[in-house]
């Protein structure tokens, strides 16, 4: 029960990159952020247009 729990310290400013004057993040970081493997979160993508506003729970 007594368990050590060692969490990476993440810098998300380190994670977003301009791209065209726009910030993005890579489907990469964005899946290290949260903890899940990059094709779950290319499967959350595939299922939203891209120019809509997103918030997406993982």
């Amino acid at each position: 029960m007594n368990e050590i729990i060692e969490k990476e310290i993440i810098n998300v400013e380190n994670m977003i990159h301009e791209i065209n004057g726009v910030e993005v993040m890579l489907d990469s970081n964005l899946a290290k952020l949260y903890h899940v493997e990059t094709k779950r979160i290319n499967k959350l993508f595939d299922k939203f247009n891209p120019r809509d506003s997103i918030n997406i729970k993982i």
